[in-house]
């Protein structure tokens, strides 16, 4: 950053520098020395960096929540936080970043109005949740009121969810809240998929081979073939081929078997895994896909038959979306 003179313009007799009963005349001295002055850029340790996280690598996909039609104009998706932005946000909330029944959300809020109006006063309202098999909150942080939104502006909140006890199956976990603005009111209902619940966990490519040689049994193992097609959104095959196992991440939170993150060159395969919050069962994840054949593969291996079948539906919903 380099300073000069001309930098700084100030008026003596302007009333935005005086002060009551003060002479203000040292007021233009204010840049004098400052010529020519180069400021270092600020220098950050790469491991002071990794240690805050990076939420945009470090999150789900966004979801939407409410739609404009519906709520005068209110837009609303969220999203969940995983990693060490997960970890920040939970401390920040006094919740235990290290329990499997806390989710902190990222909400974004956007005034899609067409009259040019603001949006005033939204809030989350939590609301009540019974019903069998239901796994109710323990503890919830809402985020502060937005005031006001002008059109076209968008505003990010967190919001902390703490469950009293874990699942594995999907829609045990449910939160339902109003999200309420002077233009009215509409009821959502957050529930975390399996795909969140997971626990990230390391293996070897030698281990992972080991365990899908295993899981051999009807019941072990789940298979679903996909193929990609050109002009997709806008995207080709190429496109695809490189997004996929970034969409995939977006879907569940799988860690990469070994060093090798993406696709492996050897064979274009990707190998994930994680363990079942409660159970502690491996769940491994082998997805190959060939730009020349256009063709692809999911294989999911667990011990837990519900949930291999929840975890491939994310899947194929994933690759459907790639």
């Amino acid at each position: 950053l380099e300073l000069s003179s001309k930098t700084i313009s100030i008026d003596q007799n302007s009333s935005v520098f005086q002060h009551p009963g003060r002479s203000n005349t040292n007021v233009a001295t204010l840049a004098e020395g400052l010529e020519g002055l180069i400021m270092t850029p600020l220098v950050f340790d790469k491991a002071d960096l990794s240690s805050v996280g990076d939420i945009e690598s470090e999150s789900s996909h966004w979801k939407q929540q409410v739609r404009p039609e519906l709520s005068g104009g209110l837009y609303v998706e969220s999203r969940f936080l995983r990693g060490l932005s997960r970890e920040r946000e939970a401390k920040n909330m006094s919740l235990d970043p290290n329990s499997s029944v806390v989710f902190i959300l990222q909400i974004k809020l956007e005034n899609r109005r067409t009259d040019g109006s603001l949006l005033r006063r939204i809030r989350l309202i939590q609301r009540g949740v019974s019903g069998s098999g239901i796994h109710s909150l323990h503890r919830v942080k809402l985020p502060q009121e937005v005031g006001a939104l002008k059109q076209d502006k968008k505003c990010t909140l967190m919001l902390g969810l703490e469950f009293g006890t874990n699942s594995e199956k999907d829609g045990n976990l449910t939160a339902k809240f109003d999200v309420k603005s002077d233009r009215g009111s509409i009821s959502i209902a957050i529930r975390p998929p399996l795909g969140e619940m997971l626990v990230p966990c390391k293996m070897s490519r030698d281990e992972f081979n080991a365990f899908v040689e295993k899981m051999q049994g009807i019941h072990q193992r789940s298979v679903h073939s996909f193929s990609l097609q050109n002009n997709v959104r806008g995207k080709t095959i190429l496109d695809q081929y490189d997004s996929l196992p970034d969409v995939i991440n977006k879907h569940a939170n799988l860690a990469p078997v070994g060093d090798k993150k993406g696709w492996s060159n050897d064979d274009d395969c990707l190998m994930l895994c994680a363990e079942l919050p409660l159970s502690g069962l491996l769940v491994c994840v082998k997805v190959k896909c060939s730009i020349r054949t256009k063709t692809g593969e999911i294989l999911i291996c667990c011990d837990s038959t519900m949930a291999l079948n929840s975890i491939m539906e994310i899947l194929k919903h994933a690759v459907c979306h790639s």
